[in-house]
């Protein structure tokens, strides 16, 4: 992680977090392509370990991409306060 001062790692931190938010996105790969869904969840914390239950159909394009290749990554939705004073203003080019 490029930003060590942001970095958590205490489980019990992890686990509030993870049990505060609401969805997930899940990103898996469409051939060449990234395919993202966001997802509600369930998750357990055994031993340190981690796991994330999301609901699917037992036929599908989730399933497809899965099958193909099941390199996968997450990324949990957070409430985050909004600070406008210090926000970024981008321009497309």
């Amino acid at each position: 992680m490029r930003r060590k001062d942001r970095e958590i790692l205490d489980l019990d931190k992890i686990e509030s977090i993870i049990a505060g938010a609401r969805y997930m996105h899940l990103g898996m790969f469409d051939e060449n392509y990234p395919y993202v869904v966001p997802l509600h969840y369930g998750y357990e914390m055994k031993d340190g370990k981690l796991t994330f239950y999301v609901h699917g159909a037992k036929e599908g394009h989730k399933l497809d991409c899965l099958r193909k290749n099941d390199h996968v990554f997450v990324e949990i939705d957070c409430r985050l306060e909004k600070n406008i004073g210090s926000a970024r203003k981008w321009q497309m080019l």
